[in-house]
């Protein structure tokens, strides 16, 4: 009787732990409708800003300075901030640590490495710490707070140099099709491949000034939008290990069920074996 009891406990706890997964694997589900939603809203952003651009550039192109080739870089690493999806960080500082051995033309000597998520700051190697520690998000809502705490950090960052103009910005994260890198700064040329009307735009600021204006506005969006690719793929990891728990917890529930029977027909048969010698 004392080895069903165990069982039987162990089948109730196991069995609250799936209550427990289950609300989370809901509430896992919603949020990456959430964030798939807000981040289709934000790629619109993007494109009409580049748009725009196309627009700007087709026209004031002399007026804006040519970029400038970064001579240091700066390194924002978006990880995430809560546990329980899987290899996600591991994967972000495994190819990192490809990169940095294999080397790449475009790569220049970092002066700072920004991490996002506290899970990713945990699994920070030693040998490379971290300049700044950025808590990232767990959810939609906290998106814009985290953008806010990056961008100061990188602001931080390039005051540090000597010439704000001469360092670059890329930003690793995960997305569906594995990690990136990222370059934002200097700000790539927009993707949009024709001018909306036939006619110059009518500005109200200077070019240079309007076109600084605009490359803020374009970089803010960007960096929008990686944020929510990072948590898009974040949740859909997290929702994947969840899936993998519940088939392990059910597999498992499956057997216990089954020796909890086998337990139970032992003791029937114990007890009809003391009765049929006790009435002998």
């Amino acid at each position: 009787m004392s080895r069903r009891r165990e069982v039987v406990n162990r089948i109730g706890g196991l069995s609250e732990i799936r209550e427990v997964l289950g609300a989370m694997k809901g509430l896992a589900l919603v949020e990456l409708r959430r964030v798939g939603q807000m981040i289709d809203a934000q790629r619109e952003s993007v494109r009409e800003i580049e748009i725009a651009a196309v627009d700007f550039l087709s026209s004031f192109r002399d007026a804006v300075a040519p970029g400038v080739q970064p001579q240091q870089d700066i390194w924002c690493v978006i990880g995430s901030e809560r546990g329980f999806c899987g290899d996600f960080n591991a994967e972000v500082l495994a190819a990192l640590s490809d990169r940095a051995d294999g080397g790449h033309a475009e790569d220049v000597a970092p002066h700072a490495r920004i991490v996002v998520g506290s899970r990713l700051a945990e699994a920070w190697p030693d040998e490379t710490p971290p300049s700044c520690v950025v808590s990232g998000a767990s959810v939609a809502d906290e998106v814009p707070g985290v953008l806010n705490r990056i961008l100061d950090a990188v602001n931080r960052a390039l005051a540090a140099l000597p010439a704000r103009d001469a360092a670059g910005l890329i930003v690793v994260h995960q997305t569906p099709n594995g990690v990136v890198f990222r370059r934002l700064l200097p700000l790539p040329e927009p993707r949009a491949s024709a001018r909306r009307g036939g006619y110059p735009p009518e500005l109200t600021l200077p070019p240079r000034e309007y076109f600084a204006a605009l490359a803020d506005h374009y970089l803010h969006a960007l960096l929008h939008e990686v944020v929510f690719d990072s948590l898009l793929e974040e949740n859909q990891r997290r929702l994947q290990h969840m899936d993998r728990a519940l088939h392990k917890l059910e597999e498992e529930l499956d057997i216990l069920q089954r020796r909890q029977n086998q337990l139970r027909q032992e003791d029937i048969t114990e007890e009809i074996e003391v009765i049929l010698l006790t009435s002998a």
